[in-house]
């Protein structure tokens, strides 16, 4: 083959490749074109079904209407009959459609539900009541079933026992959040032997965080009061396990109470000291601690 030859024949490969291509992106968009105008209605009516909620608030209609949906789109792909096509994506969007109206009835069939749902998204249970948080969504979607069946009592009953579902995930969830740190300490005070060694504080603590759990019972929407009490609730724990260990090691090392209470007025004398002060233990640690804080309420 001469040279001309083999470039013609080139010319052609480069030709036919090129025509083959604009003939390809001819049907895809011709392809792209029917799809768009035989699921306009459906598409749109999908995505109000999407917007309303009908995933979750009329589950069964709305699966319905998926499968539809997505028959309907095999049934393109694979070249069927027209007729065929539409008459299962007339039945998705009569389904989504369907959907919306149960999803609008359960939204006020159940807003009670609803709110204390948000309530407990927004309080992150999904991740901090993640077991209670599954049973409230499961209790829901059994609600919503009865509804979807026609079946207002056991609807409205299951309603109830959904809504005091997602009320526990969210006292379990801020409990968690705001109390978790300071249950831990305490457990890792007890392991430590706190409670034998000093009991009075490590029970102070325990009596603070009772009253953090109530205020978050009570309210739980409110946490500032609880996380203050939290927070001291986690300095009684610490005061208690500083307690423990220096017992322990007064314990250890055999200390006399006579030394124990020598040692116990350092702290005073250094600050008596730093102070220039000349003062007597001979009445105890109170009378010092009286004229130290005179000393410093006097040089403001």
């Amino acid at each position: 083959m001469t040279n001309v030859s083999l470039v013609q024949f080139s010319r052609s490969l480069v030709a036919g490749a090129v025509l083959m291509l604009l003939t390809c992106g001819l049907a895809n968009a011709q392809s792209d074109e029917l799809r768009r105008t035989l699921f306009k209605d459906a598409d749109a009516a999908l995505k109000t079904a999407q917007d309303s909620g009908a995933a979750i608030y009329a589950p069964a209609t709305f699966v319905s209407g998926m499968n539809f949906y997505k028959k309907a789109e095999d049934e393109l792909q694979k070249g069927e009959e027209i007729k065929d096509i539409q008459k299962n994506i007339a039945s998705a969007a009569d389904a989504f459609s369907k959907s919306v109206e149960l999803a609008q009835r359960s939204s006020a069939f159940f807003s009670s539900v609803i709110t204390a749902r948000n309530e407990a998204k927004q309080a992150e249970a999904e991740q901090y009541a993640a077991d209670t948080w599954k049973k409230a969504e499961t209790r829901l979607g059994e609600a919503i079933t009865e509804l979807e069946s026609a079946n207002d009592t056991s609807a409205r009953a299951k309603g109830v026992e959904t809504e005091t579902a997602y009320r526990e995930a969210t006292v379990e969830s801020v409990k968690r959040q705001c109390l978790g740190e300071t249950q831990s300490l305490l457990k890792q005070a007890e392991e430590s032997g706190a409670k034998k060694s000093a009991p009075m504080t490590l029970d102070r603590a325990v009596r603070t965080l009772q009253k953090a759990e109530k205020t978050l019972e009570e309210n739980p929407r409110d946490s500032e009061m609880a996380r203050k009490l939290a927070s001291q609730a986690q300095y009684e724990i610490q005061h208690a396990i500083y307690l423990s260990q220096t017992i322990s090691r007064l314990t250890a090392e055999k200390k006399t109470l006579e030394e124990i209470l020598l040692e116990a007025e350092l702290p005073l004398q250094t600050i008596a000291d730093s102070l220039g002060m000349n003062v007597r233990f001979d009445q105890g640690t109170g009378p010092v601690t009286q004229e130290i804080t005179s000393a410093i309420r006097g040089a403001k």
